[in-house]
C-alpha cells in the first residue's frame, strides 16, 4: 500500500498526510484485534447498536495524532461526539469513524474501515478511507483528484442505470420507515444491474469513486459515515446529494453518490 501524498496546497497537503498517518495507526489495532477470538469485545449502546473497545482504542489513537499537530482543531467523532456537527463560526472540524462497519468487524465480516473526513468551514475539503481487510487507501484533498494507493481514481463512464451496479445500506436499529425503504429498493433493484449491501458506507462510496460500482444510496447515515467519502466521490468526478437532490448530507441524513451519468435515474427511483 502506497502512502503518496498528492500535491496539493500545502496546508491541506498536511492535514492529509496527518489523516493518513492517523488511518494507518489505527487500521494496526483493528487488524490486530481481528485477528482475536470473534465478539469477544462487543457492547452495546442500543439495539442492534455495537460498539466494541477497538472502537474506542481506533479513536483515542486517530485524536491523539491529529492533536498532536493541529491542537485548535475541533474533533467528531461517532463514540464521543454527542452535539451537533454543524456548528456556527469556521475552522476545520475532523469528522472521524474509527471503525466503520462495526457489526461486520465483529463478525470478521469484510468490509471495515478507518474513514476520517476534514471540513474548513462547510466545505469538504479532505477524505481518507482505509478498508482494513483490503489493505487499501483511499485518499483525496480539494482541487487535487482522488487516490487509491497512491494512483489516480476515477468514476465509471457507464452512461445508463440498467447497467450500473448500486449500493445501499439497510436500517439495523428503526424500522419506522422500512416498508417506505423497501419500495425504494425494489424499484433500483428493477432499474439497474443488480443490488449490493456490503455493510460500510465509507467503503462503499470509496468502491463509487473508483469506479468498481456506479452509486451508493443509504438513509438514515450520521456526518462520520459520509464525509471523507463525500470528497472521494467529489474529486473522483462523482456527484453527491441527498435524496431530494440537494447538497446538504447532515440534516437531512440521505445520500446519494454516483458517477454522475446515472444519478437523474437514481433519483427518480428514490423520490
Amino acid at each position: 500500500m502506497s502512502t503518496t501524498i498528492v500535491q496539493c496546497a500545502p496546508e491541506l497537503r498536511r492535514i492529509l498526510q496527518v489523516a493518513v498517518e492517523a488511518a494507518q495507526a489505527a487500521g494496526a489495532v483493528i487488524r490486530e484485534a481481528a485477528s482475536a477470538s470473534r465478539r469477544s469485545e462487543e457492547s452495546f449502546k442500543g439495539h442492534n447498536d455495537v460498539v466494541t473497545e477497538t472502537d474506542r482504542r481506533s479513536q483515542q489513537l486517530i485524536e491523539l495524532t491529529i492533536k498532536r499537530s493541529f491542537p485548535k482543531h475541533e474533533l467528531i467523532g461517532e463514540e464521543t461526539h454527542t452535539g451537533p456537527v454543524i456548528q456556527s463560526g469556521s475552522g476545520y472540524r475532523w469528522i472521524i469513524d474509527p471503525v466503520d462497519g462495526t457489526t461486520n468487524f465483529v463478525h470478521r465480516f469484510p468490509p471495515y474501515a478507518v474513514s476520517i473526513g476534514v471540513m474548513r468551514d462547510e466545505q469538504f475539503v479532505v477524505g481518507v478511507v482505509l478498508n482494513v481487510p483490503m489493505d487499501e487507501l483511499f485518499t483525496a484533498a480539494l482541487g487535487d483528484g482522488a487516490y487509491l494507493d497512491g494512483q489516480p481514481i476515477h468514476v465509471s463512464s457507464t452512461q445508463q442505470l440498467s447497467d450500473a451496479l448500486i449500493c445501499t445500506g439497510f436500517p439495523e436499529r428503526s424500522f419506522e420507515q422500512l416498508d417506505r425503504l423497501l419500495q425504494i429498493q425494489s424499484r433500483v433493484m428493477r432499474s439497474c444491474r443488480g443490488l449490493r449491501r456490503p455493510g460500510a458506507a465509507s467503503v462503499d462510496l470509496a468502491n463509487t469513486a473508483c469506479g468498481r460500482i456506479e452509486g451508493f444510496y443509504e438513509e438514515g447515515l450520521r456526518a462520520w459515515d459520509v464525509a471523507a467519502g463525500a470528497v472521494l466521490i467529489r474529486e473522483a468526478g462523482g456527484i453527491v446529494t441527498n435524496f431530494g437532490g440537494g447538497d446538504e448530507l447532515f440534516e437531512s441524513r440521505s445520500i446519494l453518490a454516483s458517477n454522475g451519468a446515472v444519478h437523474r435515474e437514481l433519483l427518480d427511483c428514490l423520490s
